[in-house]
Order: C-alpha cells, then sequence, then structure tokens
C-alpha cells in the first residue's frame, strides 16, 4: 500500500522529471532517445500497477501519447517526439499515481466496514 507520503514524491516527481528532460537533449538533430525511454519504462511500471484498471483514461492516454512518440521518431520529427514522450511519461505517472490512490481509498474503505462490522458486534454482544 502506497502511503500518502509516497504519493506526495510521486506529484512531485513529475514537474522535476519533466524539467530535468526538457532541459536534456534539446538539440533538434538528435533522437530524445532519453524521453522515449522513460515514457516507455512509466508505462511498463504503471501498467505492472495495472493503472488502467484503475486509472484507464489517463494510462489509455499515455500509450497513444507513447505511440504517437514512436511514429515522430520513426520519421525523424525529433521535436515532436521528444514532445509527446515527455507527456507520454508524465500521463504514466499521473495513471499510476491515480491508481495508487484508488487502491488506498478501496483499502481505507475496507478497514471501515471492518471495524463498523465489529463495533455492531460488540453491541450486541451480552453484557458479563
Amino acid at each position: 500500500m502506497t502511503s500518502a507520503r509516497e504519493v506526495f514524491w510521486l506529484w512531485m516527481a513529475v514537474p522535476l522529471v519533466c524539467g530535468v528532460v526538457s532541459m536534456t537533449g534539446c538539440s533538434r538533430g538528435r533522437p530524445p532517445i532519453a524521453s522515449f525511454s522513460q515514457a516507455e519504462l512509466a508505462i511498463q511500471e504503471a501498467e505492472k500497477r495495472q493503472a488502467f484498471l484503475l486509472a484507464p483514461v489517463e494510462f489509455q492516454t499515455a500509450r497513444e501519447q507513447f505511440l504517437g512518440a514512436q511514429h515522430a521518431m520513426e520519421a525523424k520529427k525529433y521535436k515532436r517526439a521528444r514532445h509527446l514522450a515527455e507527456q507520454a511519461l508524465v500521463n504514466a505517472q499521473l495513471a499510476e499515481a491515480k491508481g495508487e490512490a484508488e487502491k488506498a481509498r478501496f483499502t481505507t474503505e475496507e478497514l471501515r466496514k471492518s471495524i463498523q462490522a465489529l463495533r455492531a458486534e460488540i453491541e450486541q454482544a451480552p453484557s458479563r
């Protein structure tokens, strides 16, 4: 289960990663290998954590953007490929964070129901 602190750092990492990615490799003539790889890894990690079930819109957006980045790379449109790869990275991280938050919400709800059931059981128990 992901703690609130981990979710906070995930949200803080997104702008930081985007800043670092945008400052490195900005040359027009070079393929954006780093941006491309980071986006691919982020999508794979989001998929492992089943973000496609818990944050389907963000996950699908990331996949579509990554596919667009692949097409742009093939067409040697590196600036466009970098832009799409960076967007895919952010959306994959967002999907993962939303998925983890949804899992935490579900776990919290299950615990609340268990506590409620225990309280009801205690109230119904005969007094000694």
